[in-house]
């Protein structure tokens, strides 16, 4: 019996495409070693995001594009981006941060997002308070119908039709701003209810919010008459977490009207909390607070920038014609899925706005016009590595490749199941599923080359038997 279970383990295998599956997607999570915050970043900005955010699962793609986005809400209306002097679009976000349920989205939120803008929002309310008073204390006949009303840096509750009324506001004072929410699906589905409801209303204003255009709507008064709510233009980011299993829910392989396209999709790394022991000793304290002073110090030049448009180089603008070029031709192959479609539709517009922020923070005392090409260059990085992540949400399940692949390493770094140092296939089938032992001695030699190719671990030959030992943590 022994033997006819060794000739069905030998011959049994796993294909060669499931086994490249799995290393283009170990591949894909590595494009991230990539990116470092000190060359993302001015130094002294980069150090500052280090320092607030090395306790929090977040790495330099995470963290730099939550801070741009951000960032984005803080300039003023009119602050735009062009490749060429026609084709125009305002210098704001839409960033979605996805993890799983459980995992802390909302500190980086915080650290990267609200903190720095505190005593922004403070000056804010204090000048809002100020003018309510002058309003009140005017003379009936001078009074404006309605008191002034409150523009804060970020809005976290909004319906559709608040937001329009709002939007006037900030327009008529040439503001900006960020709307964030915890959890983005509700906003989503909501915008989804709305769409089937026949209405339609707040998918309009969620895409025309992203490409700055104004609006004009006629509701229904409180008194039966009709009022006009009108704005011509706004400048309007977004920012906000989601799980990664509610996105695949959500897009579900369709986005006819491009809003997914919108978001820029970055996955928070899958990592805890780096807690520590040990109090937290007083040069600590100073270094943390001397980067969240740098963070407000960066929020506050970007604030006060006046609106302008910014315009690409000669070569940067053939670097991002080139790139587009090559998105737009896999957008229109007929084997590409809509979904692709829609969001390699959106690259061009999503990269300019990166590269602009980019611009702005690395030229925040005096920024000329010109973008260079080394900021379009890293925008179009950072946009294909959030695309190819996003690409997973529009995949099947792992194949047995990839379960293979992760159950090897797994016994390898988890260590905790087995007792043996060096993996071998009688322990990974011992401790393995059906699929796993269906997997074959052949899938599992393929596996563990593959994961030595990938740089995780080191295939090993003990007498007759191949083993493998993990050396990194999957990515």
């Amino acid at each position: 019996m022994a033997d006819l279970q060794a000739v069905a383990d030998e011959h049994a295998t796993i294909s060669d495409e499931a086994i490249q599956e799995a290393t283009s997607s170990i591949q894909l999570a590595q494009g991230r070693d990539q990116f470092n915050l000190y060359t993302l970043l001015p130094p002294d900005l980069a150090a500052a995001v280090d320092r607030v955010t090395e306790a929090l699962p977040a790495d330099a793609l995470t963290s730099s594009l939550t801070l741009l986005c951000g960032f984005s809400g803080l300039l003023k209306l009119g602050t735009k981006i062009t490749p060429d002097g026609r084709y125009k679009v305002p210098c704001n976000l839409y960033v979605g941060l996805v993890a799983p349920s459980g995992l802390t989205k909302t500190p980086t939120q915080r650290a990267l997002i609200h903190n720095p803008t505190v005593k922004l929002q403070q000056e804010e309310k204090a000048r809002h308070e100020r003018l309510l008073k002058e309003w009140e204390e005017s003379d009936s006949d001078d009074k404006e119908k309605h008191p002034p009303r409150r523009c804060p840096l970020h809005q976290n509750e909004f319906s559709p039709e608040a937001l329009g009324m709002w939007l006037e506001s900030y327009e008529s004072n040439g503001l900006g701003v960020l709307l964030t929410r915890a959890e983005l699906s509700g906003m989503l589905r909501g915008i989804e209810a709305d769409t089937k409801r026949g209405r339609g209303t707040a998918e309009a204003q969620f895409l025309e919010s992203y490409d700055g255009d104004g609006c004009t709507s006629l509701r229904v008064g409180k008194n039966g008459t009709g009022e006009v709510r009108s704005y011509s233009s706004c400048h309007v980011s977004l920012f906000g977490g989601i799980q990664d299993q509610v996105l695949r829910e959500l897009i579900n392989g369709s986005d006819a009207s491009g809003k997914f396209a919108r978001l820029i999709m970055v996955k928070c790394p899958l990592r805890p909390l780096n807690l520590k022991d040990d109090p937290i000793t007083l040069e600590e304290q100073k270094a943390y607070e001397k980067a969240e002073h740098s963070l407000a110090f960066w929020a506050r030049k970007l604030y006060e920038l006046r609106p302008q448009t910014y315009q690409l180089s000669l070569e940067a603008r053939r670097h991002l014609n080139r790139w587009f070029h090559a998105h737009q031709l896999e957008a229109l192959r007929p084997s590409t899925p809509s979904v692709i479609s829609a969001m390699l539709g959106k690259t061009s517009g999503n990269a300019l706005r990166v590269a602009g922020m980019l611009h702005l923070v690395w030229n925040k005392d005096d920024p000329g016009l010109e973008i260079s090409l080394d900021h379009i260059r890293f925008a179009t990085a950072m946009v294909d590595q959030c695309i190819a992540e996003t690409r997973e949400f529009h995949q099947p399940p792992d194949t047995i490749g990839t379960v293979m692949m992760r159950h090897v390493h797994s016994l390898s770094w988890d260590n905790d199941r087995v007792q043996d140092e060096l993996i071998t296939w009688q322990i990974a089938k011992d401790n393995g599923n059906q699929p796993i032992r269906n997997g074959g001695a052949k899938g599992f030699k393929k596996a563990i080359a593959a994961l030595e190719e990938q740089g995780l671990g080191e295939r090993l030959q003990v007498g007759t038997v191949w083993a493998f030992k993990a050396s990194k943590p999957w990515p």
